[in-house]
């Protein structure tokens, strides 16, 4: 018989045990270590942002490194723009721009080309030239592979948008190099991606690798707007738009995409803006002389266009509206198709 004496209870006092607090600490470093040892050594870590300022990369393989401080220039010259920042007054046809503006740009976009261009020329200045005199270093290089894929001489200008012309670029995303281009894009054209080599910051072969990407994106919508927002979105997410919006044309799935409901966009903003900052690139590095930025001219002035062979199955570049210098005859074919991908995190 069990007797219960009245009364207030208290908490029975409890002692702890040296070693057992050891054990405490211990155990779950054993756990760490087994777990690494247990781990497949071909496992490789996923990106992910470590802080403001450092981002763990890539994305499924490759090398862990800080994100250069340098990467800061892309995102003060392509950042979202501000209701304060307007058009810049400049004089285009005086420029003689407006036959490559007219290749590149959709033209319900000229305005927000137009207050990049600002940016670029006004509030940015500084950083402006700074990335123009670091662009100079590389554009031999990238104007090279470009021209021996067959590209649009354009398209060289297409680093100062993605990485600002810094070679040891990251993004948050995981894509990286001059051309930043995500892991699994890289190895599908060629590169090396793994926890040793991450051949995406050698500038010589992350420009074939992405004049080959580029290839066969034009060879996928054969539109080059609709190439340079895919290179963005990725191609699975373009046909998607595609298939929603039911155009063909970079200017219409824009459209539809604002006037869409936020929440089912198809296309994100960063990618609505994407080929708007190109045709400011463009500008920017064709004409640095005369807007008084980075000495002499990057990029070539255009040459006459070269009309594709009928038999290569390509709409001429009148009925594109893409009277451009490259040659488009000249592109291999495209490789096999990649698994759809996307660039934005």
């Amino acid at each position: 018989m069990l007797l219960r004496t009245a009364g207030p209870r208290f908490p029975a006092k409890r002692s702890f045990c040296p070693l057992c607090i050891l054990l405490c600490l211990f155990t779950p470093g054993l756990w760490a270590c087994r777990a690494g040892r247990d781990a497949s050594p071909d496992a490789l870590p996923s990106a992910h942002v470590a802080a403001v300022s450092r981002v763990l990369i890539p994305a499924d393989g490759g090398q862990t490194i800080r994100m250069p401080r340098l990467m800061g220039d892309a995102h003060a010259l392509w950042s979202p723009l501000n209701a304060r920042e307007r058009a810049v007054a400049l004089d285009l046809p005086a420029l003689n721009a407006e036959e490559r503006l007219a290749v590149w740009l959709p033209h319900t976009e000229e305005n927000v080309m137009r207050r990049y261009l600002g940016r670029l020329t006004e509030a940015r200045r500084g950083t402006t030239d700074h990335v123009l005199r670091r662009a100079a270093l590389y554009m031999p290089v990238v104007l090279e592979g470009v021209r021996r894929q067959g590209l649009p001489q354009e398209l060289a200008c297409l680093p100062l948008v993605e990485s600002a012309f810094e070679p040891g670029c990251v993004s948050s995303a995981g894509a990286a190099g001059l051309w930043q281009l995500m892991p699994q894009t890289a190895r599908e054209f060629g590169l090396r991606v793994d926890r040793v080599t991450d051949e995406r910051f050698d500038v010589e072969k992350s420009t074939a690798a992405a004049t080959l990407y580029l290839a066969y994106l034009y060879d996928l919508f054969h539109d080059w707007p609709l190439a340079l927002a895919a290179y963005n979105s990725g191609e699975g997410t373009m046909r998607r738009a595609l298939r929603r919006y039911g155009n063909t044309s970079l200017a219409e799935v824009m459209r539809q995409c604002r006037a869409d409901d936020a929440d089912k966009r198809v296309l994100q903003e960063e990618t609505l803006r994407y080929v708007p900052q190109f045709a400011a690139a463009v500008l920017i590095m064709s004409k640095n002389h005369e807007l008084g930025l980075g000495g002499a001219p990057l990029l070539p002035e255009t040459r006459a266009a070269r009309s594709p062979s009928r038999s290569s199955g390509r709409a001429a570049p009148e009925q594109r509206r893409l009277a451009m210098q490259g040659s488009y005859d000249a592109l291999p074919p495209a490789s096999a198709a990649p698994p759809p991908m996307s660039r934005l995190p």
